[in-house]
């Protein structure tokens, strides 16, 4: 920990990826009968602030505010001097990676004061090969995190009586990235869901800056008897379930030309109702309730080249049908402009991760890539079924999925929507006929994609 300006407590312990029931011990929190460990968070993703440090050797993400360099070192001494307080009881370093083979991992050294977000980051991060192999000096990381969850903005900073509010650092949770230094600030955050968006962030900009014909997507690669469909999903719909004992699927994606490796090892859903397992982590924060629970080793780690796409869209302006077929043109419209269903255009955000970025296009040629390449057949799912927003059921949307999985809906008859450019399923296997009718008139269409750019 010294060499990262982090003192061990004079009591206590440091661990280096402690074993699981360590951290089952360590946690704070609630267990239930399942023994899954249940915490509250008064901040979430919503509440948190990126900055990057200024560099003139990367183009950082549009939007996001910036630091200067001696503004970072400022932070970063306040921030390793108030981990290093004597009375933290406990310490943590979690070597892992976003990325779930070597061929596609960005490798991490996590330094952290809880034992909560400890337990968080085993399961959601991907054990690598180097990580338990030969100590810890010859961990090589890609980044170093720091996360701080007690360290504030108003806390004061060690050179010139300054504090982060008066370098630029508003109040409340932020992650500071120093893309030259590759280290990552994170402070005044609870959530972890924060912390996951940190990761996203971070994933987005190495993945893209550093690697050749890497495509990192905030998707799900669901998986049945062998066969892969990534779901492109700005509508979070797929965050709300609970994976499936038959079709198994893993939060977050990254693209190569071998095909898709996932991006953490667990999957995070708010479904309350679905069974749970030992030192699962239950987290309450303002946008709800989410369960984080590992999957199982192996599963999903490697898929290849996905024989679907699937947009999956809460759209409450009439435009898009239940479920249409849509051509790679407009799929790479849809990607660039990232229409989410929402009737103000201002609320798009292209369908790579967080932050509209700099480096879009690198994205968007990478996506037309695995377009062009291996010709997955694109979908657009509308789960929302009338204009006051009322959605179909888990078991609809679970049918749809099958369907799209067993080849079923790349079969179905279809009907040719010229506004939509798409061809638009009016019947597929048992769903309910009803759920075919209504949304996707031509008039509706033509007017939405118009308004929305697509």
């Amino acid at each position: 920990m010294a060499r990262y300006q982090v003192a061990p407590s004079a009591y206590g312990t440091t661990y280096r990826n402690p074993h699981f029931r360590h951290l089952l011990m360590l946690a704070e929190g609630v267990a239930d009968k399942y023994k899954a460990i249940h915490t509250d968070a008064a901040d979430s993703p919503i509440d948190h602030k990126v900055y990057f440090v200024d560099t003139d050797q990367y183009s950082v993400p549009d939007g996001v505010e910036s630091i200067d360099k001696k503004q970072f070192r400022f932070l970063a001494k306040a921030q390793t001097d108030w981990m290093s307080d004597q009375d933290i009881p406990h310490k943590f370093m979690h070597d892992a990676a976003v990325g779930s083979n070597r061929a596609a991992e960005m490798r991490t050294r996590t330094l952290m004061e809880s034992g909560n977000h400890a337990l968080y980051l085993r399961h959601l991060l991907c054990s690598s090969r180097l990580s338990g192999y030969g100590g810890v000096q010859l961990w090589s990381s890609d980044w170093i995190v720091y996360i701080s969850h007690n360290y504030k903005s108003e806390n004061p900073l060690v050179e010139r009586d300054q504090t982060p509010e008066s370098i630029g650092i508003k109040n409340g949770p932020f992650h500071v990235i120093n893309p030259d230094k590759r280290i990552v600030l994170l402070g005044a955050s609870q959530s972890t869901a924060s912390i996951k968006h940190c990761l996203d962030t971070l994933q987005t900009f190495h993945y893209l800056y550093f690697e050749k014909d890497a495509l990192p997507l905030h998707a799900h690669t669901f998986v049945k008897n062998g066969v892969s469909s990534l779901v492109i999903d700005p509508s979070q719909v797929m965050l709300q379930q609970a994976p499936r004992g038959d079709m198994y699927g893993a939060s977050g994606a990254i693209w190569k030309h071998e095909g898709v490796y996932r991006s953490y090892a667990s999957v995070t859903h708010s479904d309350a109702e679905a069974p749970r397992k030992r030192g699962d982590f239950v987290e309450n924060n303002p946008q709800g309730t989410f369960i984080t629970t590992p999957l199982p080793d192996g599963e999903a780690s490697f898929v290849e080249h996905p024989k679907s796409v699937v947009i999956m869209l809460r759209d409450t302006t009439g435009a898009f049908p239940l479920v249409s077929r849509i051509d790679q043109a407009q799929a790479e419209k849809m990607f660039k402009v990232g229409f989410t269903g929402n009737k103000d255009p201002a609320s798009n955000t292209p369908y790579y991760y967080p932050s509209s970025t700099a480096y879009g296009d690198v994205a968007e040629s990478r996506f037309k890539s695995l377009l062009t390449s291996y010709k997955p057949q694109v979908y657009v799912v509308n789960v929302v079924k009338d204009k006051k927003g009322t959605e179909i059921s888990t078991a609809d949307r679970n049918a749809l999925l099958d369907a799209i999985l067993d080849g079923s809906a790349a079969e179905a008859t279809a009907t040719k929507n010229a506004s939509l450019k798409a061809e638009v399923i009016s019947k597929l296997g048992s769903l309910d006929a009803k759920l075919f009718k209504g949304f996707g008139t031509p008039a509706n269409t033509k007017s939405v994609l118009s308004k929305h750019g697509l």
